[in-house]
């Protein structure tokens, strides 16, 4: 607003969080308030944009689950030929059995863990840059950048574990490096929710980020029993192969997000074209200033310190492809079975029972989106502790099960908690809000999958199976903590929150 120094300097000082005129004002109007909310239309271009960026998601999922199970393999063999050179890859299944000795999952456990770390690492410190740059280079271009970065690190995986004879099998864990280009894992995720919420109705946002899970979840029900199929015949290198076609679709996808959002934005330009960046200097200052006042709000801080806590869901389903077979003497296409299960489970839940209790909750009990949204978050870390209770503790391979369902009905933690934090924050500052979380992503990803896999693999060091479950106890602690978190998250809210 050039001319008006005051109104400058009110947006500028001014919190992210709405302002208590503006949440005391929708109180006052009440249910019809909230009515209108749930009303919310959704436009020919916001169901473009969900249907393009579901695409991306689901083609990307497919393609992690395909290269993580590969890789596990891989690496198992890669360390078995070094502690027993007689192994060879092409070896009938009997000759398995050296590489499920204690030495071998060891350090199979080590080098996954320094794998998942070093990926959460990167993401974690280059997740912010990249962010900065949103604004400038959009999503959709940023997005793409970060395919290519995943795909060369493919690449470098095959490369090292096809000439064993020429690479030792530890530095398969170089392999995040290459997603420098890109920004690693959570800036994907973080950079095409962004692009979402600033489509999609805030109402049906939630809903929304929950059938975007379901629909990756039930891509993992594909891609795990190709992945077992193909294990199982020993096809270890076309697993990782087929990432790249799919990656390919998915820079197709992309490339049309970016036409139709650039045609979505070219109705309003005229309006925004004062307050757009006029370079790539401006639009990083302008992200730093907006920085401070996100950080400067306690609610949004401890919103936003509870997002590492849920990310620990994604260590603990990947170290379950080690950890069943060690526990219970599973092979690793019949533990990818397993896993698949929690797929359908999930799909019910995010689907169907999800979406109708919200319901209920905004039109029977007039609660507001935005507080549904975050007793769901609530809910999720408390079921989370009890199934890694339940786990930790399982010596049979039913029980386990049993704690394995209850955990998984924790997934909708993440989901609301974006749409929590969303609805938080003007949509201008959704870009910088997601990169934040996208940061709190990588260090729960990072610190997850090296505390996860290093008490996995001390637990194999005592050669006992009831203790394997400490890895289980500990995530239990975090998700107690992310519980407290949220508590006191919603007392703190509950003066601005429209019920």
């Amino acid at each position: 607003m050039p001319g008006n120094s005051d109104t400058a300097d009110a947006i500028e000082s001014s919190p992210l969080l709405r302002s208590s005129d503006d949440i005391r004002s929708r109180t006052d109007e009440g249910i019809h308030a909230t009515a209108e909310a749930n009303d919310a239309k959704w436009t020919g271009g916001a169901i473009r944009t969900a249907c393009l960026a579901a695409a991306v998601l689901v083609l990307y999922a497919f393609a992690d689950v395909l290269r993580y199970t590969s890789t596990v393999r891989l690496i198992e063999v890669g360390v078995c030929r070094e502690h027993h050179p007689e192994i060879d890859l092409h070896e009938a299944p009997a000759a398995e059995d050296p590489c499920k000795s204690p030495p071998v999952q060891q350090e199979l456990a080590r080098l996954r863990g320094y794998l998942s770390a070093l990926e959460a690492i990167v993401g974690l410190l280059l997740t912010l840059p990249y962010g900065l740059l949103v604004g400038r280079l959009g999503e959709p271009l940023l997005a793409g950048v970060n395919i290519v970065g995943y795909l060369l690190s493919c690449a470098w995986l095959i490369i090292v574990c096809f000439y064993y004879n020429a690479f030792p099998i530890w530095i398969v864990v170089l392999s995040p490096l290459w997603r420098v280009l890109g920004g690693g894992t959570p800036f994907l995720a973080s950079v095409i929710y962004s692009l979402v919420t600033k489509h999609v109705p805030a109402a049906n946002r939630s809903l929304c980020f929950f059938l975007f899970m379901a629909a990756q979840l039930w891509t993992e029900i594909v891609a795990i029993m190709l992945a077992a199929t193909l294990l199982e015949h020993e096809y270890l290198f076309t697993l990782m192969m087929l990432n790249f076609p799919l990656g390919l679709l998915c820079l197709i996808t992309i490339f049309m997000l970016r036409l139709d959002n650039n045609r979505s934005a070219s109705a309003d330009v005229e309006d925004e074209l004062d307050n757009e960046p006029v370079d790539l200097v401006s639009s990083i200052r302008r992200s730093l200033r907006i920085l401070p006042q996100l950080l400067h709000d306690r609610y949004i801080v401890v919103l936003l310190s509870t997002v590492p806590v849920a990310k620990l869901l994604n260590p603990i389903m990947e170290l379950m492809f080690q950890y069943i077979p060690r526990k219970f003497g599973l092979s690793l296409a019949w533990t990818s079975r397993l896993i698949s299960m929690q797929a359908l489970e999930s799909m019910i839940f995010l689907v169907a029972l999800l979406p109708l209790a919200k319901r209920i909750a905004q039109t029977r009990f007039h609660l507001s989106p935005i507080k549904v949204d975050l007793s769901i978050a609530q809910y999720g870390f408390l079921v989370m502790i009890v199934g890694c209770l339940i786990m930790a503790f399982a010596q049979s391979l039913i029980i386990f099960i049993l704690g394995f369902l209850i955990f998984i009905t924790g997934l909708s933690t993440r989901p609301a908690l974006q749409a929590v934090l969303a609805d938080l924050v003007s949509p201008e500052h959704v870009a910088v809000l997601y990169t934040m979380m996208a940061v709190g992503d990588g260090i729960g990803s990072a610190a997850g999958a090296l505390i996860l896999n290093r008490s996995l693999a001390v637990a194999i060091g005592w050669d006992d199976k009831i203790y394997l479950g400490l890895p289980f106890l500990i995530a239990a602690v975090c998700f107690m903590l992310g519980f407290v978190g949220s508590i006191f998250a919603n007392r703190a809210l509950r003066p601005r929150l429209s019920i």
